[in-house]
């Protein structure tokens, strides 16, 4: 009862923007993005689906009464409201720039790396470390330590025993791979069995795409979010 007192005091005595921020600094902030109409929980906050139903329905700057959550009590002040469409330059310049210098960084280090192959050179020329991974398949594109990279395990998947690629440009980084073994998968021998799990994987599909299918060609106005 005295958090509750505590935070119905707060939000009492913050209602303006610039108070409220000034003010918070004294508690634990959380920060959240990109929250969309149906949503359910906001991240750091769980089950949230009233707050969420109170953004959608006030204007920016304003400050809300006490939400009592499962654990918690918040006071939640509504930053900003992006619009439908294009997001403005302004707002996504700097993942933009953070982007752009990825890429810039990734094609001098291949040009660096370009016509050496010594595995063990290129790791101490570029200052990294040789790391092996396993079991990568064409519907298996996660690699231990670094995350989901399908450009580089493709490349990997076309190499030959022994080979070593040039330098490719992941998602998380520029990859020199060296096949060290292929395990080349059992034939098939019963395609009528695969013949069938493709027609019964194909069937299962259909109901979800007629959905689909129907929705994208209608214009549909999702309001739940005033009632739910």
């Amino acid at each position: 009862r005295a958090i509750f007192a505590e935070a119905g005091k707060f939000a009492a005595g913050h209602r303006a923007a610039k108070a409220f921020r000034e003010a918070g600094d004294k508690y634990s902030i959380i920060q959240a993005e990109g929250i969309k109409s149906n949503d359910n929980t906001i991240s750091g906050l769980g089950a949230s689906r009233d707050v969420v139903k109170w953004a959608y329905n006030v204007s920016p700057n304003e400050v809300s009464d006490v939400f009592s959550l499962d654990d918690k009590y918040i006071v939640v002040l509504l930053a900003s409201i992006k619009k439908e469409g294009l997001t403005p330059l302004a707002e996504v310049r700097a993942e933009i720039e953070a982007e752009v210098k990825k890429e810039k960084k990734a094609e001098l280090l291949k040009a660096k790396l370009k016509g050496q192959s010594d595995l063990s050179a290129i790791a101490s020329s570029s200052g990294a470390t040789i790391q092996s991974a396993a079991g990568m398949t064409l519907t298996n594109n996660f690699i231990d330590g670094v995350g989901q990279e399908s450009g580089v395990v493709a490349k990997a998947i076309m190499l030959n025993e022994g080979e070593l690629s040039q330098p490719v440009t992941g998602k998380n980084g520029v990859f020199v791979i060296k096949v060290t073994a292929k395990n080349e998968p059992a034939k098939l021998t019963d395609l009528r069995a695969q013949q069938r799990n493709l027609h019964t994987a194909a069937e299962s599909r259909v109901d979800f795409s007629l959905n689909e299918a129907i929705r994208n060609s209608a214009d549909i106005k999702d309001e739940r979010y005033k009632f739910y």
